[in-house]
């Protein structure tokens, strides 16, 4: 064989070779921003600085009119970081309205958190002397979040499953129904958390009910726990009640 049909012939080898090389891989999908953190309550410059240090690719951006809104304690498990934002801005307490507004791109994407001027009531100056009454009443009302995960999360362990929503939901309600002016309920289910706004009243009591329904959820566990120590089996995966 001639040298040069060699040389052809080694170079229609190769051809698939560096195809294949300069084959580029499939990039994978981002990670999406998932957020567990607890936070203790203060302003919302302070809620952000939380969420920065649980996720790094948090950017969150705050105006200055915004930074000072008031914020409950804020517990989040598994939380998109727009359902955080999102949440917290409902929760807020300020003289304006506060949003979360956000910018997508080619990155991660970026939020910032407004300030928006509340409009005023119609009636104008002359509307003064009966809002007094009404904002003299607003300090004893408030907004706090509980998380129901503890709750309605199954111990595949045991094999004990979690508590229904509805159902923890309908005790709560029961608890100020005969009242001139119930608590507010509204529950983000993605994320656990259960917004309650009412009276200083209200929200202490919402905080023992759970509080009991915690304890009586941790007895069940542990006697469902030891009975299955003691036969030796393996319990089956809870199911979900969400």
């Amino acid at each position: 064989m001639s040298a040069f049909r060699s040389c052809l012939l080694f170079a229609l080898t190769a051809l698939p070779i560096v195809a294949q090389d300069n084959h580029e891989p499939h990039e994978a999908p981002a990670r999406p921003v998932v957020l567990t953190a607890t936070f203790g309550g203060g302003t919302m410059a302070e809620f952000v600085a939380v969420l920065r240090a649980a996720e790094p690719r948090a950017n969150v951006l705050v105006a200055a009119a915004a930074a000072q809104a008031k914020l409950p304690r804020i517990e989040l498990r598994g939380a998109g970081l727009d359902q955080a934002l999102e949440g917290a801005c409902a929760v807020a307490e300020a003289d304006f309205q506060v949003r979360s507004v956000q910018f997508p791109g080619q990155g991660e994407p970026v939020f910032s958190i407004v300030a928006v001027a509340a409009q005023k009531p119609a009636g104008g100056a002359g509307a003064g002397a009966g809002s007094g009454a009404a904002n003299a009443a607003k300090p004893d009302i408030s907004t706090q979040v509980f998380s129901l995960n503890r709750l309605t999360d199954g111990d595949p362990r045991s094999g004990l499953a979690g508590l229904n929503v509805d159902t923890i939901l309908s005790a709560i309600a029961a608890s100020s129904g005969d009242e001139a002016r119930p608590a507010e309920l509204r529950f983000h289910r993605e994320s656990g958390l259960l917004f309650v706004r009412g009276s200083r009243a209200q929200l202490s009591l919402v905080k023992d009910l759970l509080t009991n329904l915690e304890r009586d959820q941790n007895e069940r566990r542990m006697q469902a726990k030891e009975k299955l120590d003691a036969s030796g089996g393996m319990a089956p995966a809870p199911k979900n009640p969400k």
